[in-house]
């Protein structure tokens, strides 16, 4: 599919964080255990806030390490209730490619068990 050569990197960048929202840990029988996914995160930190920023962020910077040079990121937890199943992460940073540094800036929502949508602030840099 031409979705694979993203050329712009705020597309690039979209397309891989909404990855890293829906993928299964174990959607793969060759690769399973190395999914990296929200979902699987979400369940294993069971709503522990400092657990989850913390895993959320080192999985995140090493998913995006596979496609970026450098990832430099911070995530923390906007909002969290158990009851709906509602997490909004913020994440944000700089990503570099080649000699190019984006900003990335934007909220990850999980609802109901199911990832809903990146949010993204901005996406964009130079």
């Amino acid at each position: 599919s031409l979705a694979s050569f993203l050329t712009t990197s705020s597309t690039k960048l979209d397309q891989l964080m909404t990855n890293f929202g829906t993928s299964n840990y174990s959607q793969s029988y060759c690769y399973q255990g190395k999914i990296t996914s929200l979902p699987y995160l979400i369940a294993t930190a069971q709503y522990d806030k400092d657990r989850l920023q913390s895993i959320v962020n080192s999985a995140l910077s090493t998913y995006l390490k596979r496609y970026y040079d450098e990832v430099d990121l911070t995530v923390s937890v906007d909002y969290m209730d158990p009851t709906t199943e509602r997490l909004d992460l913020k994440v944000g940073g700089i990503v570099t490619d080649g000699k190019f540094n984006f900003d990335m800036a934007g909220l990850l929502r999980y609802e109901g068990g199911l990832f809903q949508e990146w949010m993204k602030d901005a996406n964009n840099g130079g």
